[in-house]
């Protein structure tokens, strides 16, 4: 079921009301772009579709600081300025579209959009974000990108547009899997010249906000902040800055980057550096007797970590040797929070505990990031409780598994298929009674793209009980446009109801993954059989 309606129809809008609009006639004028602010005058020109979902005047994009919602979690800003839009939904099968004004790109060289995005796991659930357009308010959306990993920090993406039209519409849909909330700030559209391209930032620093506090006994407690890798891409860190509050008598610093552990607080120390000194000093200011300073500290060699296929928390622990013991030495601290966690401090560096005042510590890491592959890994489902998947055949596929884990990766065990073929996919699954049955959805990520379930991928083929055997089988076409090339297959028996989602949370079954070697067509016997044949006749006499 689809609901349409206008951003001025909803309750978080109408709080939001933008007093400075102008009317929404078609955008001509370019770089466009939209901040999301109080004084935008484009804002109210934006609409929303809901597609699914049960609480049509709760669900939206609204406007705010920031993701929001519950706590600990990391975008707590906007990218630029105090607002920026943010997905809000119950239903975690429901869509949420923001739509553009119409634009008039036609006499635009080479059309491109830029945006800013975030979109945090909460845990092992994650919400997606599919960008589409259209060239015209009747025509039919096409998707343009689907970001389906982890970003705990605001991300830049830039899209080139690939059809100009006098009333082209972009849409940007939240996808709503029990995640944190989708965030959007700063879309420009424009010339591919026109738009900015900002520096790659994987991992946040938290900037000083006039020197407002401290934390610590940095001699006396380790020190741990926060931060996050975003997901598919590399943080090599070169140099640590850290701001500190002392009386002098600071002779060195021990310091560590350490994971997360299953509660996200430190844990394994992957970076050490005992008992150094900073390579700069630069004294800041001047308060009650006490000198706020700015330490850089070159690494020896470059610290790389990695976001892996979900992001990674990593935290930043310090401690301080002073030779003055009556010299009280603090971390700098701000109440203006840039990670999903407060200042965390250990006597012993093993037992961690919050400050419990709500403040981050100041600090920066300089280094550079980089995208890595989203489709080396694929994400991971989940499952409340064990019924196996117990044989699966397709091709030359025919493989029997006995282990009794939630999720098997037989990425490794594959068939080659052709394009504009048929194939039997047989499936033997189990079922918890005579009177139960497992529903069996199976993706295929026939475009490559590293994410299960783009529109064609999904497919629910039926439920096994035992009445049947414990058995279905399926004719699996290949399409005419899947990419040639290896292509991964999930399927996934879940209890009563099919899979909506490659990668949720599901009540009991199992998941196995397998690999589809995608072959170019053949021209059928048939038609390799015919033959051009020119018949000659005489000509009459």
């Amino acid at each position: 079921m689809k609901r349409l309606y206008n951003l001025s129809a909803l309750i978080m809008v109408l709080m939001n009301a933008n007093f400075y609009a102008q009317s929404c006639t078609t955008v001509n004028s370019f770089p466009f772009k939209e901040t999301f602010e109080e004084n935008s005058p484009s804002r109210s020109c934006w609409s929303q579709e809901v597609i699914g979902g049960n609480s049509p005047g709760y669900e939206a994009w609204v406007f705010q600081t920031g993701a929001g919602g519950g706590a600990d979690y990391n975008i707590v800003n906007a990218h630029s300025g105090l607002l920026n839009a943010s997905t809000q939904g119950f239903n975690p099968d429901s869509q949420i579209r923001l739509i553009s004004p119409a634009m008039d790109v036609s006499a635009l060289q080479t059309p491109t959009v830029s945006f800013f995005m975030g979109q945090e796991s909460w845990g092992i659930y994650q919400n997606l974000l599919k960008v589409y357009y259209r060239i015209s308010p009747t025509s039919q959306w096409k998707l343009l990108k689907t970001y389906f990993a982890n970003v705990p920090n605001w991300k830049q993406e830039v899209l080139t547009l690939p059809e100009k039209s006098p009333e082209l519409q972009l849409c940007f849909e939240g996808v709503m899997q029990t995640g944190r909330s989708n965030v959007l700030d700063d879309i420009v559209i424009g010339n591919s010249d026109s738009v900015e391209t900002y520096p790659s930032a994987c991992a946040p620093s938290t900037p000083s906000n006039n020197f407002e506090s401290g934390s610590g006994d940095l001699k006396l407690l380790y020190l741990a902040n926060d931060f996050n890798v975003a997901a598919h891409t590399n943080l090599t860190v070169t140099n640590i800055v850290l701001n500190t509050i002392d009386k002098g008598g600071i002779e060195n610093y021990d310091i560590s980057i350490k994971s997360s552990d299953d509660s996200g607080l430190p844990s394994e120390t992957i970076y050490s550096y005992e008992s150094v000194v900073p390579n700069s000093v630069v004294d800041l200011n001047e308060r009650d007797g006490f000198t706020f300073r700015k330490n850089t500290f070159n690494l020896p060699s470059p610290a790389i970590l990695v976001g892996g296929s979900v992001g990674n928390r990593y935290w930043l622990v310090v401690k301080a040797v002073n030779k003055v013991a009556e010299n009280a030495s603090f971390m700098e601290s701000t109440t203006i929070k840039n990670s999903g966690k407060e200042i965390y401090f250990s006597g012993d560096g093993i037992q961690w505990n919050a400050v419990n005042n709500n403040v981050d510590g100041v600090f920066t890491l300089i280094g550079s990031c980089s995208e890595t592959n989203p489709t080396e890994a694929f994400c991971t489902p989940k499952f409340n409780f064990l019924m196996s998947i117990d044989k699966v055949k397709i091709g030359t596929i025919d493989n029997a598994s006995t282990n009794e884990v939630p999720y098997e990766d037989f990425s490794s065990v594959k068939s080659d298929v052709e394009r504009g073929k048929t194939y039997p996919l047989q499936i033997n699954a189990q079922t918890f009674a005579a009177t139960s049955s497992q529903a069996i959805t199976v993706f295929v990520d026939w475009n490559q793209n590293g994410f299960l379930g783009d529109e064609g991928e999904i497919y629910n083929i039926g439920n096994v009980t035992e009445a049947d055997g414990n058995v279905i089988t399926y004719q699996l076409a290949i399409p005419m446009s899947a990419a040639l090339g290896n292509a991964r297959m999930r399927i996934i028996s879940d209890v009563n109801d099919f899979a909506t989602f490659a990668c949720n949370v599901f009540d009991q079954g199992q998941a196995e993954d397998y690999t589809l070697n995608i072959l170019k067509e053949n021209l059928a016997v048939s038609e390799t059989g015919n033959k051009i044949k020119t018949a000659i006749y005489p000509n009459p006499a």
